[in-house]
């Protein structure tokens, strides 16, 4: 075809440059990041379905978290959150680099953080630097749904040191 005919002529990495020049200016009339050409446009890349949800079972199932986005290789961490009645992570205080937030959705949530106590309820969020030590405890004998984002994520890695990982079905 044409392309075959370009290249006998050597023109094969002009028309490679002025498709590429082209592109640019497609971008720049759009107001979009050259990119965007190139990236993945599949649903399963950005849409996690409530059925496909991969989940974490922590303390022999009385907290249970499902991952909101495809997996844990992105730069965010995006949860829903169910802590069973009285469950804590007292004993197991976190600290690491980055930033914490979340959203009670049921139930009340105890946030302790450095020397600092935040009773959540239903409605209440919160943000917190992650470089103070901070642990969590539902008080009640309620269940607590939360939803929770950190950044930068922890990963598989540390996710596979602590919690047992059910995959969804169809899930490698």
């Amino acid at each position: 075809g044409i392309r075959d005919a370009q290249e006998s002529r050597g023109l094969g990495d002009v028309y490679k440059r002025q498709t590429f020049i082209s592109l640019q200016k497609i971008a720049i009339g759009l107001d979009v990041p050259i990119s965007a050409f190139f990236q993945a446009s599949s649903a399963d890349s950005f849409v996690v379905r409530q059925n496909q949800r991969r989940k974490l079972i922590l303390d022999d199932g009385n907290r249970v978290w499902q991952l909101l986005i495809p997996d844990l290789n992105r730069s965010i961490e995006f949860l829903l959150m169910e802590w069973g009645p009285r469950i804590s992570t007292e004993g197991r205080p976190s600290c690491h680099e980055g930033e914490e937030c979340g959203l009670v959705l049921e139930g009340v949530l105890e946030v302790h953080w450095g020397d600092e106590v935040f009773l959540l309820e239903e409605g209440d969020s919160i943000y917190l630097p992650s470089n103070i030590p901070h642990w969590y405890r539902n008080p009640s004998d309620q269940k607590v749904v939360c939803v929770g984002a950190a950044t930068p994520p922890s990963g598989e890695e540390f996710y596979n040191r602590i919690a047992a990982i059910v995959p969804h079905p169809g899930c490698p």
